[in-house]
């Protein structure tokens, strides 16, 4: 299945719309400017505050879910899962507490966390993982700067050594077998890049009430399908990629920093450069979070991501080629 590259731009166009008459909503309506100033105060203020109290009575007490014998864990040692991540709030604190402890629960692989922070906040959290797990964990303490993700990810691929590499943000899961269909679609079937859901309504957003049961019993079954919300998802998330063709292909494109429309140009320059990219029929469950600066359109760098994708869209295959191959970053990595 190929995902038409139009209909990315198109609704990369329609989105820029919606943000602009947003922009004048909010400047218009003195509401919206009261709850951004109380999105700010939230995010610089209470959130380090409540990240404190939820070490205590959250994180610490580390829960151990039963193991089944019956349940062996699934050999995923040929992928390597990149994770760069960055505490800034609760929500992804008790989000990357649920998904590092049930990639451990049901599989056999790598990790490699990109942290960004003075100190970090998952030491504890890693010890707690099981020998199956091989972590390797990197702090960056400067955290003075906006998360230049894609940048963390470059520095984490350039260690993989394993064939299959899964670009993963810390608030997806996946059901269990559906990791294992996705490596085998590029070790058994050659494909280059896949997505692991379906291009269309495969996005579930888990709510934070189910979200606090997941956290103990790391079940998604459990979860009542009816209390979920249903989005669109045709990129990002979390994708799977052959190691090489990933790196040949351009790796991440550092020009993008913080929040931007990185996802949807990965996405249409691997199709456009003709490497095989596949959507399988499954579903993705995101964990609901709050939304800071580097997860949203609030960051400064977002307008000038927005042109560098326009401008990136309008190129030929030959032209994005010529591109990736004169861009002055890759340098350091090959």
């Amino acid at each position: 299945m190929i995902y038409n590259i139009t209909e990315i731009v198109r609704n990369h166009r329609n989105s820029k719309k919606v943000l602009w008459r947003y922009w004048i909503f909010l400047i218009d309506t003195p509401f919206k400017i009261l709850s951004y100033l109380t999105h700010l105060i939230n995010n610089t203020i209470f959130g380090p505050l409540d990240y404190f109290r939820l070490q205590k009575i959250y994180v610490l007490p580390t829960v151990s879910p039963k193991k089944s014998n019956r349940d062996p864990k699934i050999d995923l040692t040929d992928v390597t899962f990149l994770i760069p991540l960055h505490v800034e709030s609760i929500d992804r604190l008790v989000n990357c507490s649920i998904v590092l402890r049930y990639l451990d629960r049901f599989l056999k692989t790598n990790i490699i966390i990109y942290e960004v922070g003075r100190e970090s906040r998952i030491d504890m959290l890693l010890k707690d993982l099981s020998s199956d797990i091989n972590i390797e964990h990197i702090l960056d303490t400067d955290d003075t700067a906006v998360f230049h993700r894609t940048r963390f990810l470059n520095i984490m691929l350039e260690k993989v050594k394993t064939p299959i590499t899964a670009n993963y943000d810390i608030d997806v899961l996946l059901a269990p077998e559906d990791y294992k269909r996705a490596a085998d679609a590029i070790l058994l079937s050659g494909n280059s890049l896949v997505y692991p859901y379906r291009a269309g309504n495969s996005q579930r957003r888990i709510l934070k009430k189910w979200r606090n049961k997941l956290y103990h019993n790391l079940l998604l079954t459990d979860i009542a399908q009816n209390e979920m919300k249903v989005y669109q998802s045709y990129c990002g998330h979390c994708q799977f990629f052959n190691t090489d063709d990933y790196r040949f292909g351009g790796m991440e494109n550092e020009h993008f920093i913080s929040f931007g429309p990185e996802d949807q140009e990965r996405c249409m320059r691997f199709q456009k450069m003709g490497y095989k990219v596949l959507w399988m029929d499954n579903i993705v469950y995101h964990l609901e979070h709050r939304r800071t600066n580097n997860s949203s359109s609030w960051n400064p760098y977002f307008k000038n991501n927005n042109n560098l994708f326009t401008y990136l869209c309008s190129l030929n295959k030959e032209d994005i080629i010529r591109y990736y191959k004169s861009i002055e970053y890759l340098q350091k990595y090959n």
